[in-house]
């Protein structure tokens, strides 16, 4: 199969799964509910004047509060009765490198992720940095393999890493139906520099096409991304495919797809969704079910504070029985001034507007 068929294969793939994503997840509804999290509430309506009583960062606080005061741990069980003596020494090497990576805060932002959007995705797998040494040495085999050992002896600083995935930039196979456990592949954007792009890559982002640079457009309005207008952007999909047992690199707007063989039979993707939905790859937001109530209470808060400030002390005065300079002192609200009425009663309180609770 040609690089360009490949190419055309997966950017249609991709374009399905952008759809289907748009019609299970509204990005407006997702960005309103980012807003109510940052305290930027009712940018989209003219009522200024509301009284926003947030249950979304509390929430959402609580939640990670929880993961602040514990500590999660591994524990280690060997299938082999002979090779229990082991389980000590990996358990001690999970653990460390669980806090070394520093995976809670990760996993803090993940949990929010799942609260605010349809879930949260955390990227996972092995990262190891070469010593100069390994530049000198032929890594390959008769058979085009790496050498372990080589690699075992060049290895300077070898970790796992768990990131965060912005679930705005990761897509599934649109006809799963369980999340990842069925699906066949899978995909997440990186928006990179054109330049950055041109120079690894050796591609020219000189002319990107115009559906791409509205896509990019659309993308820096729903998430934030792309502030600095006046640097070229591109995007790479980075494919994962447990069918074809293939890595696939797309550069949009370049016809280039790089492959690579990609043999786990897994995804080094994970996803934590509260609240599944039968036979969707997405799940809904927790912020999406307790709206109402959120936005109830802000009209009933909104009205209490209407209330009294239409309630504050009023009085009714007969024609002509106050002089101008007495009127002022009740305008400026001199509770403690004396007033001369020619008439008796002629100063009367409006009783004040009740309002059911």
């Amino acid at each position: 199969m040609s690089k360009r068929s490949v190419y055309s294969k997966w950017i249609e793939r991709i374009r399905v799964a952008e759809e289907y994503k748009k019609k299970v997840i509204n990005p407006k509804m997702i960005k309103r509910f980012l807003s109510y999290f940052k305290g930027d509430w009712f940018t989209d309506t003219d009522s200024e004047d509301r009284i926003a009583v947030n249950q979304v960062f509390p929430n959402v606080k609580i939640l990670q509060s929880a993961l602040a005061l514990n500590q999660p741990t591994f524990k280690a069980v060997a299938n082999d009765p002979k090779k229990r003596s082991r389980e000590p020494i990996i358990e001690s090497l999970l653990n460390t490198s669980f806090k070394k990576m520093k995976f809670k805060n990760t996993l803090k932002k993940i949990v929010r992720d799942a609260h605010l959007n349809w879930g949260g995705v955390c990227q996972s797998g092995y990262n190891f940095r070469l010593t100069s040494e390994a530049e000198k040495i032929d890594p390959s085999t008769e058979k085009g393999q790496v050498s372990q050992a080589i690699y075992h002896e060049c290895i300077k600083e070898d970790s796992t890493y768990g990131i965060r995935v912005s679930p705005n930039m990761f897509f599934m196979d649109p006809d799963a139906t369980e999340n990842l456990v069925d699906a066949k592949w899978c995909y997440k954007v990186i928006v990179l520099p054109a330049e950055y792009l041109e120079a690894k890559y050796n591609i020219d982002m000189t002319n990107l096409p115009q559906k791409i640079a509205e896509w990019l457009s659309e993308l820096a309005e729903k998430v934030g991304i792309l502030n600095q207008k006046d640097i070229k952007k591109g995007a790479i999909y980075e494919i994962y495919s447990l069918e074809e047992g293939k890595r696939i690199e797309l550069i949009d707007g370049s016809d280039k797809a790089f492959e690579n063989d990609w043999d786990a039979p897994f995804y080094p993707f994970s996803t934590l969704i509260f609240n599944e939905n039968p036979d969707e790859n997405y799940g809904t937001p927790d912020v999406k079910i307790y709206e109402p109530q959120q936005k109830e209470l802000n009209k009933c808060r909104t009205l209490q504070m209407k209330t009294i400030d239409r309630n504050n002390p009023r009085w009714q005065t007969l024609k002509n029985s106050v002089s101008a300079e007495e009127k002022k002192k009740f305008e400026e609200n001199i509770i403690s001034s004396l007033i001369e009425v020619g008439i008796q009663d002629a100063i009367r309180p409006i009783p004040p507007i009740s309002i059911d609770r």
